[in-house]
């Protein structure tokens, strides 16, 4: 078995979620420093695009990571030695993924259903239970071939439709809107033989599992030290803690267990957290 090359890796920043700057990396190879940044590529903002620089050298934006590297590494040492982008980056790094998903309460979903690679980036509205548990901001996508090359499928559930959306590379070529995954999907030309629901991911096991352990997760964290955070009194002078007898009836006492009138606050901080992730 052939070793595994090691490589002095550091995070120079982790970055945020937009389309323009993920994170980026500061790498030593053959004693030379190197960096590798993650942004959006130009041509179809939907796609991430690597490039890489060591002094005045610098690659293209490209699409794969071994490409960035290997191209800079050439021009810099004029030679055809190779390197494994996601190891140079860090990927195979515990220590840097720690790093990376810190503070991160949610990681895209990724599902291999038939032939597609299904990729849900946003589990929406954890309160609702609509479609098999889903509810408004649940966004499945896939790639596959339509109308002769390959397309972006992008589902989003809304309050009271579904939209699923067609990209031919940052261009969204078609919009069609109705009821349900499944009515929306008798719409495509294109893999008749399944529905819907089936495509998206939304009846994956593994999926309706997630959802489940997410909205038990919510409800501890909602309901965790209430009795300790949430006291009403009588002569509160808070401005929020006199809305909410007016809010949710009269419920003025000191509270040492849940009231009916509690709950109903918290249904109300359940939507008003989904809202805001």
């Amino acid at each position: 078995m052939a070793k595994r090359r090691q490589f002095n890796t550091k995070i120079l920043s982790p970055g945020i979620m937009d389309s323009q700057l993920h994170y980026g990396i500061w790498s030593k190879l053959n004693k030379k420093s190197f960096i590798i940044a993650v942004l959006s590529d130009s041509q179809n903002p939907l796609k991430s695009a690597f490039q890489c620089t060591c002094g005045d050298v610098q690659s293209e934006p490209e699409a794969h990571p071994s490409t960035a590297v290997n191209t800079c590494y050439k021009r810099v040492f004029g030679t055809n030695t190779e390197y494994s982008g996601l190891e140079v980056i860090g990927f195979d790094n515990e220590a840097i993924i720690q790093e990376l998903i810190t503070d991160i309460s949610f990681f895209p979903i990724f599902l291999r259903i038939e032939k597609l690679n299904v990729v849900i980036p946003c589990i929406g509205n954890l309160d609702e239970n609509r479609f098999y548990g889903v509810g408004t901001g649940f966004v499945p996508t896939f790639t596959t071939r339509y109308c002769n090359a390959l397309h972006l499928f992008v589902l989003k559930i809304k309050e009271d439709h579904c939209v699923l959306e067609i990209y031919l590379e940052s261009i969204c070529i078609n919009t069609i809107i109705g009821k349900t995954p499944d009515k929306i999907w008798n719409l495509v030309e294109v893999l008749k033989k399944f529905i819907g629901s089936y495509l998206f991911g939304i009846i994956n096991s593994l999926v309706q599992e997630h959802l489940q352990k997410l909205k038990k997760k919510l409800k501890r964290h909602l309901r965790r030290g209430y009795e300790e955070e949430l006291v009403v009194k009588k002569n509160a002078e808070s401005n929020m803690i006199l809305a909410f007898p007016t809010a949710f009836s009269e419920c003025i006492n000191y509270h040492e267990e849940r009231c009916t009138n509690c709950d109903q606050l918290f249904e109300v901080l359940d939507l008003l957290c989904i809202q805001c992730l």
